[in-house]
């Protein structure tokens, strides 16, 4: 398991390793652009909010676009992209 996990961070991060017990450094992710497929809620909202904070662009995609809109005005309120 290990071994797969090393092949995905590698190819992933390029030649970087990841260590999966720590913490990920998303500074990396400033200024990048994310697409979030059911970013407006559950584990999708979560991965938006990381992304943004961590300075990302990112697009919401929701089929509920109401909650998407919310999200995004929270996210643009609080000095997100």
């Amino acid at each position: 398991m290990a071994a797969a996990a090393d092949e995905l961070s590698t190819r992933v991060m390029g030649t970087k390793k990841i260590d999966f017990a720590k913490p990920l450094d998303l500074s990396v992710l400033k200024d990048r652009v994310a697409l979030v497929t059911g970013g407006a809620s559950g584990i999708g909202l979560g991965v938006v909010k990381a992304l943004a904070q961590a300075g990302a662009w990112v697009a919401i995609c929701d089929l509920n676009e109401e909650v998407g809109k919310h999200v995004e005005e929270e996210l643009l309120g609080q000095g997100c992209k």
